[in-house]
């Protein structure tokens, strides 16, 4: 009896121990949380934010990754909103499409500018170094009242929820803005799409060419380690939202941009995925309405290294230029109306 007694006292202390250390992980967790919601400045999310906001009565929109930031509405005489941000995804840009619809906010045209790799990219996976990215879109979206997943990335979901920064770059970043925000200096993400840095010459932009390359090589290998289906996901993403955009009354186009000489060189020479992905994806889209313009490929459209600061970004001048060239394919494609506007000359701060 006194044995039996013991071994029940012993495994009552054992779950008490169990759930209290359950409970102090929680705490933990919900502690963390807190304070780095409190490092964080408004405008972390509220950037995001007011770009959504700036979608209403607008003609055209502009989403993707970096490449994308260079697409200047006004340049092609639209009143326009550009959304795009650093890493985005096809499955982040499909989340965003989604909530603005939902919301009854559909410009007549919708732009996505992107390069090869960019249907390689999700992410929420495993073996992406841009989480943060994917956090940070759920965090924007569910401040804004849309609980829905990105595609089917569960895992970021509840992380964007319960504990958004795990990991030393994210505190690392939090830190600085706590920092920051002590020493009374506003905290803001560069605007790259001012900048008129240019590549000097042909061997500075192959030396960026290389480096990039060897880059973005390392993070597709990365993912693909954990996900080979992501560039089957992007393509099905992106003909759910050719096909959102469709049934709501507008259209899409995907721009894929030019890229610097070096890297032009680059992908035209390669054999990989990511070319050979783009062809399908052009033909898959194009059978179901959307609009491609891929001027990585055409030769016509190849621009000089001195429009770019980096192997695959514009400067301002160059990506003012080349808003201005697209928007006069897409008129003459009957895509936009043909407007008379000022012209916003690439040399100028206008």
């Amino acid at each position: 009896m006194t044995t039996q007694a013991s071994s029940t006292s012993s495994s009552r202390i054992g779950w008490r121990s169990a759930l209290g250390y359950m409970a102090a992980v929680v705490m933990v967790v919900l502690v963390l949380n807190v304070v780095a919601r409190l490092a964080e400045p408004p405008n972390y999310i509220g950037e995001m934010r007011a770009k959504l906001g700036g979608v209403p009565g607008s003609e055209a929109v502009v989403l993707g990754p970096s490449v994308a930031k260079h697409l200047v509405p006004a340049a092609m005489c639209l009143k326009g909103a550009n959304i795009a941000e650093s890493a985005m995804d096809v499955f982040e840009a499909e989340a965003l499409a989604r909530h603005l619809v939902a919301r009854g906010e559909v410009p007549p045209v919708w732009i996505m500018g992107v390069i090869p790799s960019f249907q390689l990219a999700d992410n929420g996976s495993k073996g992406s170094s841009t989480l943060g990215r994917r956090l940070l879109t759920y965090r924007t979206l569910q401040s804004l009242g849309d609980p829905r997943l990105i595609g089917d990335d569960v895992r970021s979901a509840l992380r964007s929820l319960i504990f958004p920064a795990l990991g030393h770059q994210e505190w690392r970043l939090r830190l600085r803005m706590m920092e920051q925000q002590m020493r009374g200096v506003g905290w803001a993400r560069p605007d790259v799409t001012v900048s008129q840095k240019a590549i000097a010459n042909e061997a500075e932009d192959q030396r960026m060419a290389t480096e990039w390359v060897a880059t973005y090589s390392a993070a597709a290998s990365g993912i693909a380690a954990y996900d080979n289906t992501i560039a089957d996901r992007s393509l099905a993403s992106l003909l759910r939202l050719n096909r959102l955009l469709n049934d709501s009354g507008a259209r899409l186009v995907i721009v894929v941009m030019p890229v610097s000489p070096a890297t032009t060189a680059y992908f035209k020479s390669d054999e990989s995925v990511a070319v050979t992905g783009m062809d399908m994806i052009e033909q898959r889209l194009t059978a179901d309405g959307a609009v491609i313009i891929n001027d990585l490929t055409d030769a016509q459209s190849e621009r000089a290294h001195g429009e770019f600061r980096d192997a695959v970004h514009f400067n301002r001048s160059g990506g003012l230029r080349y808003s201005r060239d697209l928007g006069e394919r897409l008129t003459e494609a009957g895509v936009i109306p043909n407007l008379e506007c000022p012209s916003l000359k690439p040399d100028s701060d206008q």
